[in-house]
């Protein structure tokens, strides 16, 4: 997020007040932040608004609200009166839906919204425009997703390189183009790997022959945990190994074997209760993480629960009240 202050302190209390919100997908893109900054000053400065704050995000228009940090912070300085500047409506989003419910927050704070392509969309005509712009918008992406698409399978079918290699593969060039061609050494060592794992051996297990008899990544170095699991993901072990490999597992937890583990919500009557809450309150899992930081609820090693955790918690908790009804 990018934040500056463009405030004159010392202008009168009675002149009205701007915020400029600027996006742009990518930070080579030619109408940069810059550029929409400087054409939404002159703007405000024409019509006698007095800038308070710049807000920016560099993210597709697509993307949701609550990942776009510049726009919920323009979106929380507005104040009753106060006119949000855009350099173009693509700006504000490439979505029609979400670009209605930015429209409704900002209404709901007393302010509103000025394009520089569009204008108000206080006026009739302003609404149909911005309501025609935003459908255009939502059509010229899914237009180029589109053509991305087929270029992307394109070179695949002719076999060419898209991106990162794959597992058990590795690119060549040639004629000045990058093929994808199978990598016999690298699909040997994965067998490998896929073997130790079906024999029921522990993600620390396999790590520790990998080590012991020089399996290593790609750079040449030695793999991590989670290296580990992206080998061995969909392997298929056989039921007396999967029974030695839980048992090792309880055993390195310190639980008795055959039991379950203790989940976190239901060790903590307290996140339990908050996430309930937040759920009656339709919050958004990135509000709930914020909250559970504000409230002081922290795991057994006193660090705050991250996105993903409270999502599981959620998924869980949303299950067993279900179970419930």
């Amino acid at each position: 997020m990018f934040k500056c202050s463009q405030a004159d302190k010392g202008t009168t209390d009675m002149q009205s007040q701007a915020i400029i919100y600027t996006r742009t997908s990518t930070s080579s893109q030619t109408d940069g932040h810059q550029a929409q900054e400087d054409a939404c000053k002159r703007y405000a400065l024409s019509s006698g608004l007095e800038v308070k704050e710049i807000y920016s995000d560099t993210i597709s228009g697509s993307a949701d609200i609550d990942k776009r940090d510049g726009l919920l912070s323009a979106l929380g300085s507005l104040e009753s009166g106060d006119t949000l500047i855009i350099y173009r409506r693509d700006r504000l989003g490439r979505d029609v839906v979400k670009n209605a419910i930015i429209e409704k927050i900002v209404k709901q704070s007393g302010a509103h919204i000025h394009s520089l392509d569009v204008g108000s969309t206080e006026t009739k005509e302003g609404t149909l425009l911005a309501t025609l712009l935003d459908a255009f918008a939502e059509y010229e992406r899914s237009v180029i997703m589109a053509r991305v698409k087929a270029n992307v399978e394109s070179k695949k079918a002719r076999g060419l390189c898209v991106g990162n290699t794959g597992l058990g593969e590795t690119k060549v060039e040639r004629d000045g183009l990058n093929y994808i061609e199978q990598d016999d050494e690298e699909l040997k060592k994965l067998e490998l790997v896929k073997s130790w794992r079906s024999m029921g051996l522990t993600h620390k297990e396999i790590l520790e022959r990998c080590i012991e008899e020089g399996v290593m990544t790609r750079r040449g170095l030695a793999p991590t945990m989670s290296t580990i699991g992206t080998w061995v993901r969909a392997v298929e072990i056989p039921a007396e190994s999967a029974k030695r490999l839980k048992v090792k597992s309880d055993s390195a937890r310190g639980r008795k074997v055959g039991t379950r583990g203790h989940r976190a919500e239901d060790k903590d009557p307290a996140l339990k209760a908050l996430l309930i809450s937040y759920i009656d309150q339709g919050l958004t899992q990135s509000a709930m993480t914020e909250k559970l930081k504000e409230a002081g609820i922290v795991n057994g090693k006193g660090n705050a629960y991250n996105r993903q955790q409270v999502q599981r918690f959620v998924s869980r908790i949303r299950a067993e009240i279900k179970g419930v009804s």
